[in-house]
């Protein structure tokens, strides 16, 4: 799914891409925890790198923690075939 600026997302999206070079992303999380500051989130960087279209072509699996209340840390793994 790709999501443009200012569109609300499920909480629950592994970042693989920004628009930004740098793959930050800034998220606003005032609806979670009612903080209006935006959080800064970073993409991985090998995967910043790879272009839009073989993304959206991407054939694997992502792993990644069950959903909890803890808006600081998720761990995910990334396995492709």
């Amino acid at each position: 799914m790709k999501v443009d600026k200012d569109t609300e997302f499920p909480t629950d999206m592994f970042i693989l891409k920004s628009s930004k070079d740098s793959g930050i992303a800034f998220v606003d999380t005032l609806n979670l925890d009612g903080e209006s500051s935006l959080k800064e989130k970073r993409t991985v960087p090998k995967i910043q790198e790879i272009s839009e279209d073989d993304i959206l072509n991407f054939d694997g699996e992502i792993h990644c923690d069950v959903p909890n209340e803890n808006l600081e840390k998720w761990d995910a793994n990334i396995q492709s075939p």
